[in-house]
């Protein structure tokens, strides 16, 4: 990083800089002490999102490919066992399902591409009242011009992202049935002064490095949108990814718990607070791909003109660590070499395409 950027370190978004997740804090509920399951990375704490155990994974790029050999049950197969229909939208610029990719999808891939679908299906389905009773909707974050929020990316283009997704169901017909929740599967490498609470250990698995998941990872920003969620709700108690899981198994009836770590998480059912639904539908206004006007006071950094400008040049053609841990996995199950896989974004979509219709 450049002096410049390395000077953004410890600031902080404020409502000016990023005001969609920020309205949608103020208009739904809010919870201040959502913990990602363990202290590591992305691929990681994703398995504990759908599957409530990482079976002992703490990295990304593992020996072991998340995408073959890391078979667990998780919430989709609990959907499909039940008949319950669900779909995962993806940009198709990114090749596959990113989920797809975390849970041993090459062996379940006709189940995959079944429930997969491209991300503007979405808007298509959200307008027309269409949309499966569990959506999973993926940013663009391995290849091109992401829109994750993950550091060091503009987050005004998460932003934008978020904005689109929020006003699909705002205006549904379905709005009156469905609950929005945006999440984090972790902390980006950003600041928080909150200590991680000691968990449940989720399985018997041996955990990388010894660690023994008796505590969480740091906090993330977590949002639940809905029709019957009071303005303003704060929830203040501890809660992390798999009480999404808990509530999906709850409220479709799903069956046992997968994990000690699912079992122990308490429901999202605290933020649907009223009997009625809200007949109001706030809107959200994302902050436009310009320059920003900065005052130099707490709360108004990091420079996100300066991030921007830097990066959008080379951002088209950006693989990002998660996309290059995701090549490496593909290049051993195509057996090649990890570090001789992809560099350029053609090359990457077209292995990453090659190595799921190989298993497929």
């Amino acid at each position: 990083p450049s002096h410049e950027e390395m000077l953004t370190i410890g600031g902080m978004f404020n409502p000016n800089t990023a005001p969609v997740l920020n309205t949608l804090a103020r208009e739904y509920a809010v919870f201040t002490k959502w913990f990602s399951e363990a202290p590591t990375c992305t691929y990681p704490n994703r398995s504990f999102f759908h599957a409530g155990t990482s079976l002992g994974k703490l990295d990304n790029d593992n020996l072991v490919s998340y995408s073959w050999d890391h078979e667990v049950p998780n919430l989709f197969d609990l959907l499909t066992d039940k008949g319950i229909d669900w779909r995962v939208y993806f940009d198709k610029s990114q090749g596959v399902p990113d989920a797809s990719i975390n849970l041993a999808g090459l062996r379940h891939m006709s189940m995959w591409w079944q429930h997969s679908a491209p991300r503007q299906q979405f808007f298509d389905d959200a307008a027309a009242g269409k949309l499966p009773a569990y959506s999973w909707v993926e940013p663009k974050m391995l290849l091109g011009e992401l829109d994750d929020y993950h550091p060091p990316g503009d987050i005004r283009l998460g932003e934008q992202f978020l904005a689109r997704i929020y006003e699909a169901v705002r205006n549904s017909p379905q709005w009156k049935s469905t609950a929005l929740v945006i999440t984090f599967d972790e902390h980006g490498g950003c600041y928080d002064h909150v200590m991680p609470p000691a968990a449940v250990k989720p399985d018997d698995y041996v955990g990388d490095l010894g660690f023994g998941f008796d505590r969480l990872g740091l906090r993330v920003p977590t949002i639940v949108v809905s029709p019957y969620t009071t303005k303003g709700t704060i929830v203040r108690d501890n809660f992390r990814a798999t009480s999404v899981l808990r509530s999906m198994r709850d409220h479709f009836d799903l069956g046992p718990a997968l994990t000690r770590r699912d079992a122990d998480a308490p429901s999202i059912s605290v933020a649907f607070n009223r009997t009625k639904p809200r007949t109001d539908r706030p809107k959200v206004v994302a902050n436009l791909i310009q320059p920003i006007d900065r005052e130099r006071e707490r709360g108004d950094l990091p420079d996100l003109d300066l991030l921007f400008h830097k990066k959008k040049a080379e951002s088209k053609g950006r693989i990002s660590e998660l996309g290059r841990a995701s090549l490496r996995n593909a290049a051993r199950l195509l057996g090649e070499h990890p570090d001789d896989s992809p560099t350029s974004l053609t090359s990457a979509k077209k292995m990453l395409r090659q190595a799921f219709d190989r298993k497929n």
